[in-house]
């Protein structure tokens, strides 16, 4: 799950942000994590990540102050979770962050 937040509430521009984000995630699914990361030497590379239903965008009317919303990413992330975990959660904070 990534949180987006603004000081003073989100605005159209970062729910339209946030939903780019949450199809380049989808896309993620079926590629390996190290196409996905672009480095093949990290951990466990040739592992395919599976996105395991719907990216959710979940709205900043579902806030109690309209200053942050969710993208909730369901990654199978199978044996090699622990290994291939770390960089995909990075990779995914870096596209959030950009």
């Amino acid at each position: 799950m990534l949180v987006y937040e603004r000081d003073g509430g989100i605005t159209e521009d970062d729910v339209a942000k946030a939903q780019n984000d949450a199809d380049e995630f989808t896309a993620m699914d079926g590629r390996t994590v190290g196409d996905v990361v672009g480095d093949d030497s990290v951990p466990e590379a040739d592992t395919e990540v599976t996105v395991a239903g719907p990216v959710q965008v979940i709205p900043p009317d579902a806030s109690k102050d309209g200053e942050a919303m969710q993208v909730v990413v369901p990654i199978d992330a199978g044996d090699d979770g622990w290994l291939i975990m770390p960089d995909l959660a990075d990779h995914m904070r870096s596209i959030a962050e950009t």
